[in-house]
């Protein structure tokens, strides 16, 4: 049975974390939250899921930062396979987490290209049980969501992610580079963001808030969006919904 540590970087994601611990607890054989300070109750919810809750020194939304302790997660990472996302993302396996991972193990794979989807739902999600047991439908985006975000620990010797880590550079064991490509993985490997779910104004203020937080570095680099919150929530929408397709089955 491939092992595997999934890294969750976090900052007020009461509302999705949940979701994100039940997935990951189904095949995972450690999860750490790295929590950049919580102010509502993320901490104590990675702990009931039985989640190790890491300080995370990341003063607002810092990319730099974050693609620091990305980097540095996989490197350190002592089982098979790592997972380095953030508490929206969530790696999914349509072919199931053992066979994608020993068919990718058998094939020497050591950095996974997903296939990313944005996830839609008019309204918030309330199961108790799987966030995509109520949530099926997603936008293709393999530019912004097919990140390779799910490495082979052990097959390289160094990682680098872009800001955001929309893009992957990495150096195998035996020298060789892999850089960031198109096409994933088959069987494929699912990158599902799920940021779009509720109504608009919840999309708006999450933007908001995100924007309030931009860090110095950010700000000087220009990663992230920086339109106003409410356009920047109606336009994402309506490039969203011509694409819509069943993603879970």
């Amino acid at each position: 049975m491939p092992s595997v540590t999934a890294h969750i970087l976090c900052f007020n994601e009461s509302e999705i974390l949940p979701y994100s611990l039940r997935h990951y607890s189904l095949f995972c054989d450690k999860i750490v939250v790295h929590d950049a300070f919580s102010t509502d109750t993320s901490r104590d919810i990675a702990r009931h899921y039985g989640a190790e809750v890491r300080d995370w020194h990341c003063k607002g939304v810092d990319d730099l930062v974050a693609k620091k302790t990305k980097e540095d997660a996989v490197m350190a990472c002592k089982t098979d396979w790592c997972i380095a996302v953030d508490a929206d993302e969530l790696i999914y396996f349509p072919e199931g987490h053992y066979h994608t991972l020993s068919v990718y193990d058998a094939d020497g794979v050591a950095v996974v290209k997903t296939k990313g989807y944005e996830m839609f739902s008019e309204e918030f999600p309330t199961t108790e049980q799987q966030i995509y047991d109520q949530v099926k439908f997603g936008a293709p985006d393999q530019k912004w969501y097919g990140k390779a975000v799910l490495v082979a620990s052990g097959r390289i010797r160094s990682i680098t992610f872009g800001a955001g880590c929309h893009q992957t550079w990495a150096t195998l064991k035996d020298g060789s580079k892999w850089s960031d490509v198109q096409q994933p993985n088959d069987p494929p490997t699912f990158l599902l963001h799920c940021h779009h779910l509720g109504p608009i104004d919840r999309i708006t203020k999450r933007y908001a808030g995100q924007q309030s937080r931009h860090s110095v570095s950010n700000i000087a680099s220009k990663f992230g969006n920086f339109e106003a919150p409410a356009k920047h929530a109606l336009d994402k929408r309506a490039m969203i919904m011509p694409k819509l397709e069943q993603v879970i089955r």
